[in-house]
C-alpha cells in the first residue's frame, strides 16, 4: 500500500490534495517541502472540530500524529536513499521537512 503524491508548486498549492504534498517553494521557505493531507481534513466534521479549535478532539490529535509519522518516515526513506534533508522548527509544536540536495551521483 502506497500513498497518492502530488508535486506542487506555490501556485498550486490551493486547493490543497490529500496525501503527501511535494512542495516547490520559490519564496518562504524556500526549497522543497515534504508534507501531508489526511482524505478526513475535507469533512465538515473535521473543519468544525478545526474552526472550534477543539484541542481535546480524537479527530484532531489524530491527523496530527498521523501525520508527523508519515512525514518523518517520508523523510527518513530520502535520507536512506542520499539525499539531504532538515527538519526546522517552525514554532513551538510544528515543524516544517526539507529536501535540501538530490543524492550525488557516483559520477561527481
Amino acid at each position: 500500500m502506497g500513498f497518492a503524491a502530488s508535486v506542487l508548486r506555490e501556485a498550486d498549492f490551493h486547493p490543497y490534495p490529500t496525501g503527501v504534498q511535494i512542495r516547490v517553494h520559490e519564496s518562504y521557505p524556500f526549497g522543497v517541502e515534504l508534507n501531508w493531507r489526511a482524505p478526513v481534513m475535507e469533512t465538515d466534521s473535521y473543519r468544525d472540530k478545526l474552526l472550534a479549535q477543539d484541542a481535546s478532539s480524537p479527530l484532531l490529535r489524530y491527523v496530527l500524529d498521523a501525520r508527523k509519522v508519515i512525514v518523518e518516515a517520508l523523510i527518513d526513506v530520502l535520507a536512506k536513499a542520499g539525499f539531504r534533508t532538515q527538519i526546522d522548527h517552525d514554532g513551538s509544536t510544528s515543524y516544517v521537512y526539507r529536501v535540501l540536495e538530490a543524492p550525488l551521483s557516483s559520477l561527481d
